[in-house]
């Protein structure tokens, strides 16, 4: 296993177009995340709003 990481280290390192496509493929990975994160942080937020709005009329305070 150490020996497949330092041939892909030299590989990477002997070539400054793989590396930067690499480093942009992480970058995209990461905005990706990011995007998805924060689509189910609203989702969430809005079924906790609703949630809390059903739990209010049922105890008749809304």
């Amino acid at each position: 296993m150490a020996t497949v990481v330092c041939g892909l280290a030299a590989v990477v390192s002997a070539s400054p177009v793989l590396f930067a496509a690499i480093r942009w493929a992480g970058a995209a990975y990461l905005i990706v995340l990011g995007v998805r994160a924060l689509r189910d942080g609203r989702a969430t937020a809005s079924t906790t709003a609703e949630r809390n709005s059903r739990c209010q009329a049922a105890a008749g305070g809304g």
